[in-house]
């Protein structure tokens, strides 16, 4: 459909809404259909700058969570990284202390 059919369409619309809802009959060329259809494609460009404008800040702000949710991941990684060292640390200190108290008690019990 041409540009110009959707007008004319939208005008035949406008006049019977505007006999549906007043009684009055008009003509598509009346000033009154011709502000109103002026109206309404500002409105419509209105609508659809405004869809546009939201999507782009959706956008935005999804490349913006993705990149949080990435840092997150890193730093979740890197202390489960220090976590099993510090495991490791733990269990190796254990060890040393263990050794050193087994030393320790046997030299207790076995005096050199």
């Amino acid at each position: 459909m041409a540009a110009s059919d959707l007008l004319i369409a939208d005008a035949q619309k406008l006049v019977q809404d505007i006999f549906l809802l007043t009684g009055q009959k008009v003509d598509a060329n009346d000033p009154i259909v011709v502000a109103a259809l002026i109206q309404s494609a500002l409105i419509r460009r209105a609508g659809l700058d405004a869809e546009a404008g939201i999507r782009l800040m959706m956008a935005k702000s999804l490349a913006e969570l993705a990149e949080v949710n990435r840092g997150q991941r890193e730093v979740s990684d890197k202390l489960t990284r220090d976590i099993k060292a510090l495991r490791g640390l733990v269990v190796g200190l254990a060890i040393v202390v263990g050794i050193g108290a087994a030393i320790w008690i046997w030299l207790w019990k076995f005096p050199v």
